[in-house]
């Protein structure tokens, strides 16, 4: 800042310059940053919606009674889930991911880890991102 002829002060053009291109640096951190977040959200949400998609098919086939056909033989099988409303409310966050189609098949092994029992493994794979493959493994006794 320097004196002007009057007395009075003031800043010169160069230090306002300065000044708004260190802001402007900042923003734009700001800004990269917050696409960032962005992009993390909604990758996060598509997870989430595997993960309950998994769930929701491996709660099914557990609770299925001990008689059921699916336990009587080692076996693979597999379904389509797709959601079922364009405004789901696990699509709320981000420009719609979530939402869309997610294959989920399950593998039955009988007696595989202890005699009179059934493992199942449910793989989920969005159809959006086929490498976020969500897996879960379930054991229910057969007797």
């Amino acid at each position: 800042m320097k004196k002007a002829r009057g007395g009075t002060q003031g800043f010169t053009l160069i230090e306002l310059l300065i000044a708004l291109t260190i802001f402007a640096i900042g923003l734009l951190a700001v800004a990269g940053m917050q696409l960032h977040a962005i992009r993390f959200d909604a990758h996060a949400n598509t997870q989430v919606v595997g993960d309950a998609v998994a769930q929701g098919v491996l709660a099914d086939i557990l609770s299925k009674p001990v008689a059921d056909p699916i336990f009587s033989v080692t076996g693979t099988n597999s379904y389509t889930y797709t959601d079922p409303s364009p405004d789901n409310h696990l699509t709320e966050a981000g420009a719609g991911e979530g939402r869309g189609s997610y294959a989920a098949s399950y593998t039955i092994t009988i007696d595989s880890s202890a005699p009179d029992t059934a493992q199942v493994q449910v793989d989920v794979h969005p159809s959006a991102d086929p490498s976020r493959t969500t897996s879960l493994i379930g054991v229910k006794r057969l007797i």
